[in-house]
């Protein structure tokens, strides 16, 4: 297989997907009908939403990192990223066990622009955390890496 080839879901794929979809859905009768008024509007939603868990050149392997990051950027900030057009670089080998890390440019708009100190925020309200200085953004000069530029991947070895 060429390694863009897009490879179908498998029919066992879909059906985890679509169960977990189905298991969200809790429309009113009212709710209901305004959405079948308004097929047209539900699938263009429906599209946004789908998109938001597509990048290019995604491996399988690296669908289920995915998926674990939108759910960390849900827990921290209660909204998941867009993922569409990430593009994940290969995975060193030989290095030992790696771990994806992806920072989203829409890190900016929920810190107010601090991506550094504002995720520290988020997650000293999920568990203690050690801070060197009372400002991480206006402690770190230079960051070779930066949200600023759009959203990125990086893989860092897994201790």
């Amino acid at each position: 297989m060429r390694k863009r080839e897009k490879v179908p879901a498998t029919s066992g794929q879909v059906g985890e997907i679509t169960g977990v979809l189905v298991g969200e859905m809790s429309f009113s009768k009212d709710e209901a009908k305004a959405v079948i008024g308004n097929l047209g509007a539900f699938r263009k939603d429906a599209r946004a939403f789908y998109a938001k868990y597509r990048a290019k050149d995604i491996s399988l392997e690296n669908i289920g990192e995915l998926g674990r990051w939108a759910k960390v950027y849900e827990k921290l900030f209660g909204k998941v990223p867009n993922f569409s057009g990430l593009a994940i670089p290969a995975k060193p080998e030989n290095l030992g066990p790696m771990r994806l890390i992806v920072v989203a440019k829409e890190i900016l708009d929920w810190t107010g622009d601090r991506p550094l100190q504002g995720t520290q925020n988020a997650l000293k309200k999920h568990f203690k955390c050690y801070q060197y200085t009372d400002d991480l953004d206006e402690s770190v000069l230079v960051n070779a890496r930066d949200p600023r530029k759009g959203t990125y991947a990086l893989w860092v070895k897994d201790i």
